[in-house]
């Protein structure tokens, strides 16, 4: 966890939702196993893909001058 934790740390995020959820799901594989831990990935997608944040970026990607 600790690797995880480091290079997470080292990229700049947009989104600390992202990188709370990605740490999550590695504790999940650790503690629970990888089946445990697809479940969650696809819980997370979701939840994630739904939020505000995520909305307002897809929306400033497609709000490009000159369309």
């Amino acid at each position: 966890m600790a690797f995880a934790r480091a290079k997470l740390e080292r990229h700049s995020i947009d989104f600390p939702e992202t990188q709370a959820a990605i740490l999550q799901i590695l504790e999940t594989d650790l503690a629970e196993g990888p089946e445990a831990a697809r479940e969650e990935t696809i819980a997370k997608l979701v939840d994630l893909a739904l939020g505000d944040a995520s909305r307002d970026a897809i929306a400033d990607f497609f709000d490009r001058p000159g369309r």
